[in-house]
C-alpha cells in the first residue's frame, strides 16, 4: 500500500519538473526575442536590461564589442540593425545558464550605409541574474546566402 501512495507524489513531482523546464526554456526564448526586437528598435533601456554588464558580443566579421561598445554603436547609429528574423531557435538550459542557437536573416547598416542582407548562425549564452535571463555572450557566423 505504501508504494501506491507514493506513486501520485512521484508523478506530480516529475510533471512539475518537466513543466518547470518548459517554462524556463520559454523565458529564455522570450529574452532572445526581446533582444532582437530591442536591437532593431534601438531601445537602449531594454538592451540595458537584457545585456549583462560582462557581455562579449562577437560580430560575424570578427569584431568584438563590450556591452558599452555595442550599446554606443546602436545609440550613435554607427551600427544599425534594420531587421533580425530569428529562425529555428533551440534553447538548452544548464541550471542558471542557457544556450540559444538559431539562424537569422538580418539587414544592417554601418555608418549610414546599407549592407547586403546576411544569413547568420547565432550562439547566445544567457545567465539568470537579478531575477531575469541576461545575455552574456553573442557570437554570429556568416552562412552561405
Amino acid at each position: 500500500m505504501r508504494v501506491m501512495h507514493q506513486f501520485p507524489l512521484i508523478f506530480a513531482t516529475s510533471t512539475a519538473l518537466l513543466f518547470g523546464q518548459g517554462l524556463v526554456e520559454k523565458q529564455v526564448m522570450e529574452a532572445d526575442q526581446d533582444w532582437a526586437q530591442a536591437t532593431t528598435k534601438g531601445d537602449s533601456a531594454a538592451l540595458d536590461r537584457i545585456l549583462h554588464e560582462e557581455l562579449i558580443y562577437i560580430h560575424s566579421n570578427g569584431e568584438a564589442d563590450t556591452k558599452a561598445q555595442f550599446m554606443d554603436n546602436i545609440k550613435t547609429g554607427k551600427r544599425r540593425y534594420e531587421s533580425i528574423d530569428l529562425k529555428n531557435p533551440r534553447v538548452r538550459v544548464f541550471g542558471s545558464a542557457a544556450v540559444v542557437t538559431s539562424t537569422a536573416a538580418i539587414k544592417t547598416s554601418m555608418q549610414g550605409k546599407a549592407g547586403p542582407p546576411a544569413n547568420l548562425a547565432f550562439l547566445h549564452t544567457y545567465i539568470k541574474d537579478k531575477g531575469r535571463w541576461r545575455m552574456v555572450a553573442h557570437q554570429s557566423t556568416r552562412l552561405p546566402n
